[in-house]
């Protein structure tokens, strides 16, 4: 009776090992999930900070000393090559002016200051006036700034060194302002900086870029912005996430895919390049492929660790 027992025992820890194993496989089958390469425009791109800046910035100061008469500019401005934009007195005609209410009359006073007339300062270029450093009545001398006059903005960014390499000279780019957010104007780069600056252990190049067409008058010097360069675009790639490359890109691996009769089974794929969100796929697939992957999946029961959240306490 007992060897009966121990049979019978033994009989079904077999059928509940086989039912196991047999569900074991149906749910490893059904784990994995499928997705479709898509044909796609690639679009490779740089993005680098940068700032707006004047392109060339003279800086105004008077040929002699003297007192502000007159400022005739303020800030934002457009003028032209020698428009005045102030008038200045020399310290001889300032003397001489303060001194004309003591026993002149009216007349001759008109005289004197018609013989004398004040110093017109003219701009030395045609430009917008960046920065007024002056206000009338201000005493100024040889060393002193009254002006400062762009003559058009640019953009100077900051790129790694990593990419300098792809950044050449006539090289289309984007530019977006980010205080007009959205909105996007197109560059070309003129130069490419040769002495590299270092912040933070970071070493990146001055990148010089003019905007095609002129910037309008709410863009500002000083504004910060950030800069695509185009490095390629290809049209009608065919592409699969980079998750499912594992981020790999100019390299061989091998992807699962469903044969003919939707079984799992490993394909050598070769990647080319990829702009993070998606990597082509050069050869070894076709866009009626069908890629095979297991989701990744996460413990939620929580194990009672030390000092875990919602861990159980121990009685």
């Amino acid at each position: 009776m007992k060897k009966q027992w121990i049979a019978l025992l033994a009989a079904s820890l077999l059928l509940v090992g086989f039912v196991g194993y047999r569900s074991f496989k149906a749910s490893n089958k059904s784990d994995w999930k499928s997705i479709k390469p898509s044909q796609a425009e690639l679009v490779i791109k740089v993005t680098a900070n940068g700032s707006v800046t004047p392109r060339n910035k003279l800086v105004v100061t008077t040929p002699i000393s003297g007192r502000v008469d007159r400022v005739l500019v303020e800030e934002g401005a457009k003028v032209r090559k020698g428009q005045q934009v102030a008038l200045l007195s020399s310290s001889d005609r300032v003397a001489l002016m303060d001194s004309l209410n003591q026993g002149l009359d009216a007349g001759e006073q008109q005289r004197l200051k018609d013989m004398y007339r004040p110093t017109p300062i003219l701009a030395p270029a045609a430009g917008t006036i960046v920065l007024r450093a002056v206000n009338q009545g201000q005493s100024v001398n040889t060393e002193t700034t009254l002006f400062e006059i762009s003559d058009m903005l640019i953009v100077i960014s900051k790129v790694d060194e990593t990419d300098i390499a792809k950044v050449r000279v006539g090289q289309a780019v984007e530019i977006s302002i980010d205080a007009y957010a959205g909105h996007k104007f197109a560059g070309i780069v003129d130069r490419i900086g040769q002495q590299s600056t270092v912040t933070n252990n970071v070493t990146t190049y001055d990148v010089f870029i003019s905007p095609k067409e002129t910037f309008p008058d709410n863009i500002k010097s000083g504004m910060s912005s950030s800069v695509d360069y185009l490095i390629s675009k290809k049209d009608n790639a065919l592409l699969i996430p980079t998750w499912l490359s594992e981020g790999r890109k100019n390299a061989k691996m091998e992807l699962m895919i469903a044969d003919a009769s939707g079984k799992p089974q490993k394909k050598e794929v070769l990647l080319g390049e990829s702009n993070g969100d998606s990597v082509e796929v050069v050869e070894g697939l076709t866009s009626t492929d069908e890629l095979l992957y297991k989701p990744l999946t996460y413990e939620t029961e929580t194990k009672g660790a030390p000092f875990s959240v919602g861990g159980k306490k121990s009685k």
